[in-house]
Parts: C-alpha cells; sequence; structure tokens
C-alpha cells in the first residue's frame, strides 16, 4: 500500500505544480465554458514559453520546478530591464556633458 502511495504521490505533486503554477486550478470556480477555454488558451502558451525561454537551464535527468523557472525569468527580465535603463542614463549624461 505505501509503495502505491509513494508512486502516486509524485504525480500528485505534478498536477498541484502545473494547477497552480499555471493558474489551471483557478477555472474550476467559473462556469462559462467559454472563458474556462479562454483561460487554458493563455495558459499553455505561457507555460510553452517558460518552458522555451528557461530550456538552457533544464537538464535531463534533474529535478525543476516551474516556480523556479517563473522566479528565474522573472529575475532575469528585472535584470536586463534595470541594466538598459542604465546604459539610457548614461548616454543621456554623456551627451549632455
Amino acid at each position: 500500500m505505501i509503495c502505491i502511495y509513494q508512486r502516486r504521490w509524485s504525480v500528485e505533486l505534478l498536477i498541484w505544480e502545473r494547477k497552480s503554477g499555471l493558474g489551471l486550478g483557478q477555472h474550476q470556480v467559473n462556469r462559462n465554458e467559454d472563458w474556462i477555454e479562454k483561460s487554458f488558451g493563455m495558459a499553455i502558451p505561457a507555460y510553452l514559453f517558460l518552458l522555451w525561454a528557461s530550456s538552457s537551464e533544464i537538464l535531463p535527468g534533474h529535478c525543476w520546478s516551474i516556480f523556479q523557472r517563473q522566479h528565474n525569468l522573472r529575475l532575469q527580465v528585472i535584470i536586463q530591464q534595470v541594466g538598459h535603463k542604465m546604459e539610457l542614463r548614461i548616454k543621456k549624461r554623456r551627451k549632455s556633458a
């Protein structure tokens, strides 16, 4: 019985992570089929983009988390945005000097 539950637990974690990470669990709240279809239509491409954007960080045979991938992508975007703004400020000061 314990072996069966251990196998099931990893599947439960995978489902929980996908539902929570993609917001797919929220679809059960609203019964409007059109809204649910559009939400899935947005969540799945977003998930695929996340996988594509972090594909170099996902190593075969190693565990990874959608939450960690989301965090890393946000961090990369913020770092690039700050770097870009700093470059613009430096260029502006050089022109005015």
